[in-house]
């Protein structure tokens, strides 16, 4: 099953993505 599991390191990188879009407007907006 990789498309299965292709799906899942996608959605892995896309949340690590979205985390560290977070954390990054959290830091600019403390600043």
């Amino acid at each position: 099953m990789p498309t299965i599991v292709r799906f899942l390191l996608a959605c892995a990188g896309c949340i690590g993505f979205g985390v560290l879009i977070y954390f990054v407007l959290k830091f600019l907006g403390v600043l």
